[in-house]
């Protein structure tokens, strides 16, 4: 989930040979994937808009006839990401058990401590407040799964935390690989048969399968491919690839909510375009032929904590419009305000306390 690339180097003979250890890119931050991390936020911030106001508590009905759901496809961009980041970080630390200390501080200081100042005073909140949120969402025990960021069978405490469980599940079979002798190209490509024979003979699957064997997996597994294949290769025509992957996930993202329809078809075409297009333009990036405004880095560096708040944002903005009389706004006008506040509640939080919690969670580690 984070865009700031420092390559380890493995020291075991043995672990070179069964991993082939590969020298990545001399440049170790792509603003280019920052850009990305920015509007693929950005997508998920303006499918949850148009979700709350559909709520019969506000306007009732999604705009766009509910156009904007499909626009959950952030999601598949931000997967891809994470696959290509493990991997290009930590691809050399695979089949080293020392690695692993430094990996999972690593990992547990970037997604965690963040995600618990959300969570925890949220969930009291629930619990002071029984009309508010789901039942689900004062049970206990799911909080409990929901602070682990572990499976569960009924979504977490925080909504969007169900990304996060995918995400800590890949980490934890990144970690297997670095402590264990198997060879992660069989076990990914495995992983990834698995995968497609159980969604393509048995969709949808039961608690935990949905969770293991989830086509999600893939785009994971496609973004530690694309990281492995340009440690070792120079894309070719890598503008074209960029513009390429890039109007083919636009292209399909006109026809999201359709595409969505069919999981293991919509993480194909929307992760096999990420991956397409993050090779073209991580290529332009290093070969120094693209230029990436600062404003659009930092909303980049800011979208994990976009997406931790923008929920209770967009929830607090509307509670207050209705409250104060405002929530005839037209839609026109009620959902570039939404998209708005919760692009700024994330800069803010990113700058407030993202950066400083998990600086204080890494001198803790350490």
């Amino acid at each position: 989930m984070e865009a700031t690339l420092t390559p380890a180097t493995a020291t075991s003979t043995a672990v070179e040979s069964r991993v082939g250890t590969l020298t990545p890119p001399k440049k170790d931050r792509f603003a280019t994937i920052q850009a990305g991390r920015a509007m693929a936020a950005f997508l998920v911030v303006m499918t949850h808009a148009g979700s709350i106001l559909g709520e019969p508590r506000y306007y009732a009905q999604e705009p766009l006839g509910g156009w904007l759901r499909g626009f959950r496809v952030g999601v598949d961009f931000f997967f891809v990401v994470s696959g290509f980041i493990i991997a290009y970080i930590h691809w050399n630390d695979l089949g080293n058990p020392g690695r692993l200390r430094s990996y999972m501080a690593s990992r547990f200081s970037r997604v965690y401590p963040p995600y618990w100042i959300i969570l925890i005073p949220l969930f009291l909140l629930y619990l002071a407040f029984p009309n508010a949120g789901q039942p689900s969402q004062r049970d206990p025990l799911n909080f409990v799964f929901s602070v682990l960021l572990m499976p569960f069978p009924v979504h977490p405490v925080l909504g969007v935390a169900w990304t996060l469980v995918h995400e800590m599940f890949f980490y934890s079979v990144f970690a297997l690989l670095i402590v264990t002798q198997f060879s992660p190209k069989r076990v990914l490509l495995g992983w990834a048969l698995v995968i497609i024979v159980l969604n393509l003979s048995f969709s949808p699957l039961a608690f935990p399968l949905s969770i293991f064997f989830n086509p999600f997996n893939l785009e994971f597994i496609v973004g530690v491919g694309s990281a492995v294949w340009l440690m070792r290769h120079r894309a070719p025509a890598p503008l074209c690839m960029a513009v390429a992957g890039l109007a083919t996930f636009a292209g399909f993202l006109f026809f999201g909510q359709y595409v969505l329809e069919t999981p293991l078809l919509a993480r194909t075409v929307f992760g096999l375009s990420t991956v397409v297009s993050i090779i073209g333009f991580v290529e332009l990036d290093r070969q120094g032929r693209v230029q990436v405004p600062a404003w659009l880095q930092l909303l980049g560096a800011a979208s994990y904590s976009m997406y931790l708040v923008h929920g209770i944002a967009q929830s607090a903005t509307l509670l207050a419009l209705f409250k104060s009389g405002w929530g005839s706004l037209p839609m026109l006008v009620a959902v570039p305000l939404l998209a708005a506040v919760s692009v700024l509640a994330g800069v803010l939080y990113h700058l407030l306390v993202e950066q400083r919690i998990i600086r204080i969670a890494r001198r803790a580690l350490a």
